[in-house]
């Protein structure tokens, strides 16, 4: 994965765990969140920044905390990043 080291790429494979987790394809997640599923693909690699009220709807398609997912990805977030000494460039998605 292009950005397994951004947030951006975290938190898009911590959605695409839990959606596989659920038994969900983009497409039942996509339907679920009222999301299309292109933008499901997009944001699973991390290629696009997502709002948080897309990111909640996600999270309630999914049937998680909103909050759970983003400190997950925080967390992860911050261990790999641990020795970068820049993190603001982790935290972009390009």
């Amino acid at each position: 994965m292009k950005h397994s080291k951004s947030f951006l790429g975290i938190l898009g494979f911590n959605i695409r765990i839990e959606r596989h987790r659920k038994g969900y394809s983009q497409e039942d997640l996509a339907e679920h969140s009222g999301l299309h599923r292109t933008y499901i693909g997009v944001v699973e690699r991390g290629e696009k920044n997502i709002s948080i009220f897309n990111c909640l709807k996600i999270s309630k398609a999914l049937g998680i905390n909103l909050y759970e997912l983003i400190r997950c990805s925080e967390e992860s977030f911050h261990q790999y990043n641990k020795t970068s000494d820049q993190p603001e460039e982790a935290m972009s998605n390009g």
